[in-house]
C-alpha cells in the first residue's frame, strides 16, 4: 500500500469498532507479529475510548492508515481541546515509554497542534530477509570473483580493481563516516530524553536503569578482559601494565570528550565529543521540561530521520556485499573475511556462558528447574533468534514474563526500558570483533587502548537503538577512535548481519532472568507462576483474567 486510506466517523461504539476492524486489517497486511498487533489495536481502542469518555460520543474522529518514507503510519485525529489520552495520568504504560520505544513501532505517540488532537504510530520499516540478501549477494560476489580470477589476466583485474571496485569501496565508506555522526548524536540525546523520564518512578526507576547499565558494563569488562587476557586474538601489544605515560593519554582522551566549540564535533565526526555533545544536551531538554517541548520534538524527529538513514544503509549494504568480496578475492584480503569464524566462534562461547550463568542464578535463589525456565523463554527467545527483532519479539516477550511471574506493573515499564539499554550479548559480539579485526590488521594496542574499546563500546551501545542499520554506523566511528583500517568495515558488514540475529535472542533472554531477580527484589514476583509448567501458567492466567 502506498497511498494514505482515511476513514472519518462518529465517535461512537459503531466508529470505534469500524477503526479497529480496518487497523487490524491493515497491520496483517504489513506482516505485523500477532502479538503486537493485539498490543497495538488494545492502545489504540483504549485512546479512542478515553477521548468517547472526554468529548462525549458524536464528535467526528479520523482515522488514516498507509507508508510514509517505507514507513507503516497509523493516525488519530479529532478536533478539539488539548486532551492526550497516553498521559501518564491516564494510561499505566506512562508517556515517557512513547520516547522510548515510538522509534521502532511499539508505542503510540500524542501531539496537540492548530487545535487537533493526534495519537500516531509509526510502525517498524516493512523489509525481506536481511540475511538471505547477505547471503545472496555473498554467493554472487564469490562467484564473480572466482570466474573473474580464472577468466581474466591480472592487468585486466587490476584495471577493474583501480577503476571500478576501489572507487566504489571508498564511496560507500564515506557513506558511512558520514552518517555515523548525525546518527550516534542524535541516538544518544533521544536516548538520554527517553530513559531520563524513568525518574517518573521515583527511586525505583532510577535503581532499575542504573542496574541495567551497571551488569551490561560489567559484562562487558568481564568480556574485555578474557579477551585480553587470553591469546584468543593476539594483539601486537607493548606492556601489561598502564605506564604514566599511557595513564596521562587515557586522561587526554577522556579529556577529547569535551569539544572546543559545539560545531566541531559534527565537522570532525569526533564520536566521544558527539555523545558528549548529546548527553549535556539531553539532560539540559529533561531539566526545561516543558519549556523545551518544541526542541524536545525536533530532537524526536531528527532521530526518526536518523533512523531512515540508518535503515537506507541496511538496505545498501547488501547490495555492495558482491563487489567487496570481489574486491578482497583479487587484492587478496579475504583471509580475515574467510577467518571470522574465530569470533563469531568467540561471541557464541561468551554469551552462552553470560545466559547459562543468568539462568542459573534465577534457578538456585527461587528453585526452578533449569529445563522449565527454558521452556519459558524459548518462544521469545526463538523469534528474536529468527528476526533479529525487537519489535517482532516485544508480544512474546510479554507473554513470557507473564509466564514467569513477573507482574504486569513491573514489565510494563522495565521491560521497554531494558530492551533499550541492557544489551549485553550486543556488547560481547562487539568486542569479540574489535579484537579479531584490530589483531588481523596488526594495530598496536596498550591498556589505553583497551580501555577506550570498553568505554566506546559501552557507551555506544547502550545509546543505539535496536533497529537495522545502526550497529555498522557504530563501528565505523569505534574503528576511527581506535586506529582500526576502514577497510575492516567491509568485514564488519558480515560481522554485524552475522552477530545481529544470536545477539538480540540473548539479550532479551538474559533480560527475562534479570527482570525475573529485580520482581523477587521488589516483592512482585509470584513464585507460583514462574513454578508452574507454561500450560499450567497459561491456563491461571487465563483463569485471573
Amino acid at each position: 500500500m502506498s497511498d494514505y486510506e482515511l476513514i472519518t466517523c462518529a465517535l461512537n461504539g459503531e466508529g470505534i469498532d469500524r477503526i479497529s476492524g480496518r487497523m487490524e486489517d491493515f497491520l496483517n497486511e504489513m506482516n505485523i507479529e500477532r502479538a503486537n498487533i493485539l498490543r497495538i489495536r488494545l492502545s489504540m481502542e483504549e485512546a479512542l475510548l478515553r477521548w468517547m469518555d472526554h468529548f462525549g460520543e458524536g464528535v467526528q474522529v479520523k482515522f488514516s492508515c498507509g507508508v510514509k518514507w517505507r514507513r507503516p503510519v497509523i493516525t488519530l485525529e479529532l478536533r478539539g481541546e488539548d486532551y492526550d489520552p497516553l498521559s501518564l495520568s491516564e494510561n499505566d504504560l506512562g508517556a515517557w515509554s512513547d520516547s522510548l520505544l515510538a522509534n521502532v513501532g511499539l508505542t503510540p505517540r500524542y501531539t496537540y497542534s492548530h487545535g487537533i488532537n493526534m495519537v500516531q504510530l509509526k510502525l517498524p520499516h516493512r523489509r525481506r530477509s536481511t540475511m538471505a540478501a547477505f547471503a545472496i549477494s555473498g554467493i554472487l560476489g564469490l562467484i564473480l570473483g572466482l570466474m573473474g580470477q580464472g577468466a581474466l589476466s591480472e592487468s585486466v583485474r587490476d584495471a577493474i580493481v583501480r577503476t571500478v571496485l576501489s572507487p566504489l569501496q571508498m564511496v560507500f565508506f564515506r557513506i558511512l563516516n558520514a552518517a555515523a555522526g548525525p546518527v550516534i548524536f542524535f541516538a544518544v540525546t533521544a536516548s538520554v530524553c527517553g530513559v531520563g523520564n524513568v525518574a517518573t518512578f521515583g527511586r525505583e526507576g532510577r535503581r532499575m536503569l542504573l542496574r541495567f547499565v551497571g551488569i551490561s558494563s560489567l559484562i562487558t569488562a568481564c568480556t574485555t578482559a578474557i579477551l585480553w587476557c587470553l591469546p584468543i586474538f593476539p594483539l601486537r601489544f607493548g606492556g601489561g601494565l598502564l605506564t604514566g605515560s599511557e595513564l596521562s593519554g587515557f586522561l587526554e582522551m577522556l579529556s577529547q570528550f569535551f569539544p572546543n566549540d559545539i560545531l566541531s564535533p559534527f565537522v570532525e565526526g569526533n564520536s566521544p565529543q558527539l555523545i558528549f555533545v548529546g548527553t549535556f544536551l539531553g539532560l539540559a531538554l529533561l531539566a526545561a521540561g516543558s519549556q523545551a517541548d518544541h526542541i524536545h520534538t525536533l530532537i524526536d524527529q531528527g532521530n526518526s530521520l536518523c533512523i531512515l538513514i540508518a535503515d537506507w544503509v541496511s538496505r545498501l549494504t547488501p547490495v555492495l556485499v558482491a563487489p567487496l568480496v570481489v574486491l578482497g578475492i583479487w587484492d587478496g584480503s579475504t583471509s580475515l573475511l574467510l577467518g571470522i569464524w574465530k569470533p563469531a566462534a568467540a561471541f557464541a562461547i561468551l554469551s552462552a556462558i553470560a545466559l547459562f550463568t543468568s539462568m542459573c542464578r534465577v534457578s538456585l535463589r527461587f528453585r526452578v528447574p533449569l529445563r522449565l525456565l527454558w521452556q519459558k523463554i524459548r518462544n521469545s527467545f526463538s523469534i528474536a533468534l529468527l528476526t533479529s527483532s525487537v519489535d517482532a519479539a516485544y508480544g512474546a516477550n510479554q507473554e513470557d514474563c507473564r509466564s514467569l511471574g513477573v507482574s504486569r506493573k513491573l514489565s510494563s515499564y522495565a521491560l521497554p526500558l531494558g530492551l533499550l539499554v541492557y544489551m549485553p550479548a550486543a556488547s560481547i559480539a562487539k568486542m569479540a570483533f574489535v579484537f579479531y579485526i584490530a589483531a588481523g590488521y596488526g594495530v598496536s594496542a596498550s591498556p589505553y587502548w583497551i580501555l577506550t574499546a570498553f568505554l566506546l563500546t559501552v557507551m555506544l551501545v547502550m545509546a543505539s537503538a535496536p533497529v537495522a542499520g545502526v550497529e555498522i554506523l557504530t563501528y565505523a566511528a569505534i574503528f576511527a577512535r581506535l586506529g582500526i583500517p576502514e577497510e575492516a568495515l567491509s568485514i564488519a558488514i558480515v560481522a554485524d548481519i552475522l552477530f545481529s540475529f544470536s545477539a538480540a535472542a540473548v539479550n532479551q533472554a538474559m533480560l527475562q532472568m534479570e527482570m525475573v531477580m529485580i520482581a523477587g527484589d521488589e516483592h512482585v514476583l509470584h513464585e507460583d507462576v514462574l513454578r508452574r509448567e507454561p500450560v499450567q501458567a497459561a491456563a491461571g492466567d487465563q483463569a485471573g483474567r
